[in-house]
C-alpha cells in the first residue's frame, strides 16, 4: 500500500478529488480523508491537506486527478515507513497536526492507528 498526501489551496477541488478517489475505489473515511492544513506558515500558506491509504497500482490514478484538481502531492511512500516508531527511551513518537475530526482521520490513515 501506498500512502498519498497531496495539498490544495480550493477546498472545493481538494473535496472533489476525495469523492472521485472514494467512488472510483470504493474507499471509506479510514482510508483517505481532507482537513485543514496545519504548518508554522498558515498565515502564508493556507491550504487543505488530502491523504489516504492506495494500491501500487492506484497511485498514479490519484496523482492524475491531484494534479487535475491543481493540487500538489507532496507525500508518496510505502505504508511500512509511517508506522509509528519507538524512541530510544522506549516512548511512542507521533507528530500531530491540529485536533479537527479530519486530521483525526489523517492521524489514523498516516501513522496507523
Amino acid at each position: 500500500m501506498r500512502i498519498i498526501a497531496a495539498t490544495f489551496t480550493d477546498r472545493k477541488a481538494a473535496q472533489a478529488v476525495l469523492e472521485s478517489i472514494r467512488s472510483r475505489f470504493d474507499l471509506t473515511a479510514r482510508d483517505a480523508e481532507v482537513a485543514p492544513l496545519a504548518t508554522s506558515m498558515d498565515e502564508l500558506r493556507p491550504g487543505i491537506v488530502l491523504a489516504g491509504r492506495f494500491t501500487e497500482q492506484r497511485a498514479p490514478e490519484v496523482h492524475r486527478l491531484v494534479i487535475a484538481h491543481k493540487g500538489e502531492v507532496v507525500v508518496d511512500i510505502d505504508e511500512g515507513q509511517t508506522k509509528t516508531r519507538r524512541s530510544q527511551a522506549g516512548s511512542l513518537t507521533e507528530t500531530s497536526v491540529a485536533e479537527t475530526d479530519g486530521t483525526l482521520r489523517l492521524t489514523s490513515i498516516l501513522f496507523g492507528r
